[in-house]
Formats: C-alpha cells, structure tokens, sequence
C-alpha cells in the first residue's frame, strides 16, 4: 500500500504511474516490470550488455503463456457444450497476433514504447508489448488480478467473441482441413532464415502440396509467414473459396427466421427493461409488509433475531463506515435514539435501533461506530458489503436505507427522513 501510494504521488515516475492506472484500473506496485514490458530489444541492444537480458522478450514469453491459459479457461465456461476443436479455434481467433496488435493500439501501449526511445514501432511489435505488458502485470499482483484484467480490459472490452464464432482467418487450419478431408499432404518449407539490419529475425515460408509448391510468404514469426502464405493461395483454390454449405433457398429462410425472431423479441425487450425500472425504483418491501425474519450476528459472533424485538417499535438501519451521507446520518439517529430510548409507547414496549453495516473491513466498521458514538448494542455485519444477506434479504440496492418495524413485525415506513421518525414515534408515544 506504501508503495502503490509513493508511485504514485510521489514518484519521479508518477505520471507514468497515472497512465497505467487508467489501463491497469488499479496502481502498479513493481514499475521497473512495466519498464522492462515497453523496453523492445531494438533499445536494449543500445545500453551496456549485462548478465540479464534487459528488452521484454522474456515478459512476452510470460505473458503469452498467461493469455493462453486465461483464454483458455474463459472459452471453457462460456461454451460448455462445444468440443476441443471449437474452443482451440476460438483461441486461436482472440490471441493471434493481428487480434494482440489492435488491442495494444486501443490501448495506447505506443505511448509507452515512444517514451522509452521507441521511434519506429511496428505492428508485431505492438502484439508482442501486449504479452510482455500480461506477464508485467502478472508478476506485480499475480495470477487471479491478472485474469480480471485480462477479462474486462481485453476479452469484454476489445473482442466480439460472437462476431468470431462465425469467422474463421486462421487460413493454416483451412488448408490442413481440406487437406485431410481430400486425403492430400499439406507441408510447411523454410526458404530462407535472416536477420534485418535492426537484428530482427526474418522467415520465408513455402507452403506446399503433395511436394508441390503453392505459395510463399514472408514475415518476423514463422507461425505469421505460414498464415500469411496459406492467405496468398489462388482465392480460386477450393480451400478458399467460402462455402455456407446451405442453398439460396434456405439462406432466405434462415435469414426471414432471424428477422422475424429479432421484430418478436424487441417488444419483449422493451417490456423487461421497464419492468426492471420499475422494480428498481420501487422498495422490495412496502409499507404494511411483514418484516422478514433473519439472524444476524455481532461483532462479537452473539447471534441476533429481529423476532427476538416483537413487542417494541424498531429501527433496522443499513449504513456503511465508508458511505459519507451513513456517518453524517449517524449524528441524527443518536440524537433520536437518546430522544426516545426511554419513552414508552401506546402499542410497543420501547423503541431501539438494528444497524447492519454494509462492510468489507470489521476493523473500519468498529472504529465507526465508536467515534459516531451509536450506543445501542445491536450491530450486525456479514462483513461482506451488499452480499450482506440481511441485505439480500430485504432488497437493499443503496444506503443509507431503513425500515420502521411496528411491535406485530410489520413495516409502517420505509426510508423516513429524521423528521418523519420523530413525528411518528411522537404520535405512537403514551400522553
């Protein structure tokens, strides 16, 4: 926490830091990892040799690793009926090297190459930064943080894996595919192996058919040389050629059948959403309702029932220590708690309060209920924020909420004001 704070108010590197946050959605810890993720070889090459390797080539083998095997694991849960073949197509699709070059553009990644010396950046060299960036992230907050990022910044955000389920551009698959099918021999040549001026390694590949040539292709990766060879076969070629394997007849149908299924779902749509305003708009539990029952339990692990408080009017307040209105609410409740905790009323035996706090540190929680000095004794917490099942239970969407629960258990007011509770607890007082 120290570190993250220094990086970033504090460090030289503080803008540095702000522009990853906006990438990362949290502050980086260990900034010389996410350095070393933008530094390209062609830079490293420059400064003094060393017993390490200073470029990210050893990130990119890291992070190439790590995407494949989140991936790998998003396509398993969200296909859960499609084979082996399927998922490793689909895969292939969402991490391929043109996929990896477009986010990394989205992304803005060549901000942080040009402010680390990079003058020409290239478009394989902005996939392989993509991987390199993974495997930085993954060593700074490890595995399950990396796979929320790679999730909502990559998967959600950049790639329409619905859109991909119906293309298919790994043209290498397509002509094994047809290969086996036709009973021939697919292979893959090395022409020539090279080096540019800048150091890069280049491939020229052959493609060739029962021993015959087809094609050539060249590029910095062999696995891009093969698709990019396998591409430039004659479109006349029967692998090429893009079959729907249906007739003219039933493409129509098939295409009235989507149309008239989308015109039949609109008004559905429209009816769900309006209903779901409505709902959220309106209280789960109105006024009149029977107050659910439930046990809850202190800080102190003692178990708690709101049917154990039948018989006197009460107050079941959701607030939270880290919800400003909730404290600055606080100051009223004690207030009208010291008002009327000794009053007795005409149906209900006394009048208390039932906090539960919407939380997520217990520590935090206590501290607030001692400085905002609420002296009733029944506070409760799942210590689980608005997964608190009280919560759950009864609707709760924002706080400060409350309900007024008579001494029979039923609710007669939901979210009064300050105002609202005392005339009501003054009519229901004995004269």
């Amino acid at each position: 926490m120290i570190r993250k704070f220094f990086n970033l108010y504090l460090s030289p590197d503080r803008v540095f830091v702000r522009e990853l946050y906006k990438i990362l959605g949290f502050v980086p810890g260990h900034l010389f990892l996410y350095k070393r993720a933008f530094t390209h070889k062609s830079l490293a090459s420059k400064e003094e040799k060393t017993k390490y390797p200073t470029n990210n080539e050893r990130l990119e083998f890291l992070g190439d690793a790590i995407l494949d095997s989140v991936t790998a694991e998003y396509l398993f849960r969200k296909y859960p009926t499609q084979d082996e073949g399927f998922l490793t197509q689909m895969r292939s699709k969402m991490v391929n090297r043109k996929a990896l070059n477009e986010i990394a553009a989205h992304m803005g990644l060549d901000v942080f190459l040009r402010q680390l010396g990079a003058t020409r950046i290239s478009q394989t060299m902005m996939g392989n930064t993509y991987e390199a960036f993974v495997g930085a992230v993954y060593l700074d907050v490890g595995y399950n943080r990396t796979k929320q990022f790679i999730i909502k910044k990559m998967l959600k955000q950049y790639i329409n894996v619905h859109l991909l389920e119906t293309t298919n551009t790994n043209y290498k698959s397509q002509l094994l595919e047809y290969s086996q099918k036709n009973q021939k021999t697919i292979s893959y040549a090395v022409m020539s192996h090279y080096r540019t001026k800048n150091n890069r390694e280049r491939f020229k590949i052959e493609v060739l058919l029962d021993g015959k040539s087809l094609a050539s292709a060249e590029d910095y990766s062999k696995k891009s040389a093969e698709q990019k060879a396998s591409k430039s076969i004659d479109s006349n070629w029967p692998v090429n050629k893009r079959k729907s394997g249906k007739t003219l007849a039933e493409q129509i149908c098939f295409i009235a059948m989507k149309l008239f299924k989308e015109l039949l779902l609109l008004p559905l749509i429209f009816l769900v959403v309006w209903m779901g305003m409505k709902w959220y708009k309106m209280p789960l539990l109105a006024q009149g309702a029977l107050a659910p029952d439930f046990t809850a339990y202190t800080a102190n692990s003692d178990s708690l029932k709101l049917s154990d408080y039948r018989g006197n009017l009460v107050l079941l307040e959701f607030w939270g220590s880290w919800c400003g209105p909730c404290r600055t609410h606080n100051k009223d409740l004690v207030l009208l708690y010291n008002k009327f905790k000794n009053v007795r009323f005409q149906k209900e035996a006394a009048f208390t309060i039932l906090s539960v706090g919407i939380e997520t540190n217990k520590q935090r929680w206590l501290q607030a209920i001692k400085k905002d000095g609420l002296v009733w004794k029944e506070q409760v917490s799942d210590i689980k924020r608005l997964s608190d099942h009280v919560a759950l239970l009864y609707g709760i969407k924002e706080i400060p909420s409350s309900y007024l629960i008579d001494g029979k258990g039923h609710i007669i007011a939901v979210n009064p004001s300050t105002e609202r509770l005392e005339e009501i607890l003054t009519k229901r007082s004995q004269k």
